[in-house]
């Protein structure tokens, strides 16, 4: 029988999978290699490639443009009335790539609403978009709590980008997100292609045999962590609120207690906030699920954004409890509450953070209910089914 030919388009390179977009491109070829034939082409990256778990896969590679003329891109497009974000990431290079590859293939997968302007080059041939998060939401969102000046400009990308998410939602066989807050919003954005849009969430990471070392409740210090991406704007700006408003009302309750943030590319001016709030920095950890397990607590304070927070799942991988906001929680279909905390004022923060520090008991429970909520719904097995389902629907 012959096997399908599934081809894998997407705007950033898929390693270091420390975004969420890398992560969702390695769990495409994770999921579809045994079954399909796959080809991924993704731009150049100065990280050096892992291609000791695709040893059956082609990876291809083209060449990402300049900042500097993907800056001007981003303008013309805006001038033009599209989304900057798809200026930025409308490369000839991928368009001639697929014009080769596409007749060579029965299905694409095209990631995330930045590559809107390449939808024409895969001309007849089907293909799914991989929305991964709704990005208008996110813009809209953004435009709420960053600076005023701003406000504008990012209200008007999210007007386009949501022309943009119309576009590829029509176009598409099926539209993918990872969760269902971003689909209920697309949905009612978009409500005659309601049927189109589908919901496979992005698989949890694996603990390594030293995180799983560490149950719940045995730490000796008490220690509050926040992990993720620190050069992304929603982690920077739910952070910064958190210091300022929630950790020194903490302090003054329990002055022993522990801040360790620990991600990729911090800025400096976090940096210079963590040294004047007393909080540990781990920049670039090697494995951050190691570095999660021995803290007593995660927290998740987002204010905007969009997808699925990927910080609440480390922290069910390894049994630590969390705390997140209304807005995080939601992101894991948790808004009312489930295997974690919310809160929103700094004083329901300080008052949930509070009490968990003093109930071991309730902090084991949070943990086990969360890793059984990681396994029922965000297994590798599970996403990887979801994921294959799809493909299997346009590929008949």
């Amino acid at each position: 029988m012959t096997r399908g030919r599934v081809l894998i388009v997407s705007g950033r390179p898929p390693w270091p999978p420390w975004r969420g977009d890398p992560l969702r491109t390695r769990q495409w070829v994770e999921a579809l290699r045994k079954d399909y034939d796959v080809t991924v082409l993704t731009p150049r990256s100065s990280v050096a490639p892992d291609y000791a778990d695709w040893p059956d896969v082609r990876h291809l590679t083209f060449r990402p443009s300049p900042g500097p003329i993907r800056l001007v891109r981003a303008l013309f497009a805006l001038a033009s009335g599209l989304p900057a974000q798809c200026g930025m990431y409308h490369y000839p290079e991928l368009r001639r790539a697929l014009g080769r590859l596409v007749p060579q293939h029965d299905v694409a997968v095209l990631l995330l609403a930045r590559l809107a302007l390449h939808a024409d080059d895969l001309g007849d041939l089907p293909w799914i978009a991989d929305l991964v998060d709704a990005l208008s939401l996110n813009f809209q969102r953004r435009a709420e709590v960053d600076h005023p000046l701003f406000r504008p400009l990012l209200e008007l990308e999210a007007r386009l980008l949501a022309r943009a998410e119309e576009t590829l939602i029509s176009r598409s066989r099926r539209t993918l997100v990872v969760s269902d807050r971003d689909a209920e919003y697309l949905a009612d954005c978009h409500p005659e292609f309601r049927d189109r849009i589908s919901v496979v969430p992005v698989a949890a990471k694996t603990p390594s045999k030293v995180s799983m070392t560490h149950p719940s409740g045995s730490r000796e210090t008490a220690t509050i962590a926040f992990t993720g991406n620190l050069g992304y704007f929603v982690n920077r700006d739910g952070l910064n609120w958190w210091i300022e408003e929630v950790w020194p009302r903490l302090r003054q309750e329990r002055p022993d207690l522990r801040l360790l943030v620990a991600g990729d590319r911090p800025p400096r001016s976090l940096r210079r906030q963590l040294r004047r709030a007393g909080g540990e920095l781990i920049a670039r950890p090697e494995n951050l699920l190691d570095v999660l397990a021995p803290c007593t607590l995660a927290i998740a304070p987002l204010r905007c954004g969009a997808g699925m927070p990927l910080k609440i799942l480390d922290a069910w991988a390894v049994g630590v409890p969390v705390v997140a906001s209304p807005w995080a929680a939601a992101g894991v279909a948790a808004a009312d509450g489930g295997p974690l905390r919310v809160a929103e004022t700094p004083a329901e923060w300080s008052r949930e953070i509070l009490e968990l520090l003093d109930s071991p008991s309730t902090r084991r429970e949070l943990a086990s209910k969360g890793r059984e909520r990681l396994e029922r719904d965000f297994s590798r097995q599970a996403v990887f089914v979801g994921l294959r389902d799809v493909v299997a629907l346009i590929d008949k």
